[in-house]
């Protein structure tokens, strides 16, 4: 689980740049056995990830959208998990 915070960004960011491209530029977001407990996650989207094995403990992951995310074996103790209900704002 020690991989550089700069490389998570990367990742991170490439992943924000394939959602916004619908899949044409920059790359759908695979990490497995990360540490993300240092890493600010609000302005990066999570959906459609692959997420195995991470940890998200204490993170606030308010209204942060992981729908159709595989998240296998990953922690989230203590972490904030509120999210907005979608209807309301229809």
């Amino acid at each position: 689980m020690n991989i550089d915070i700069r490389e998570i960004i990367v990742q991170l960011e490439s992943h924000r740049l394939w959602i916004e491209t619908i899949g044409e530029q920059g790359e759908k977001l695979g990490i497995d056995e990360i540490d993300l407990r240092n890493v600010d996650l609000s302005p990066y989207p999570l959906d459609q990830a692959y997420i195995t094995d991470c940890i998200f403990d204490g993170i606030d992951l308010n209204n942060k959208d992981i729908s159709s995310s595989l998240l296998c074996s990953s922690t989230f103790i203590s972490a904030n998990l509120e999210v907005e209900n979608l209807m309301s704002r229809m």
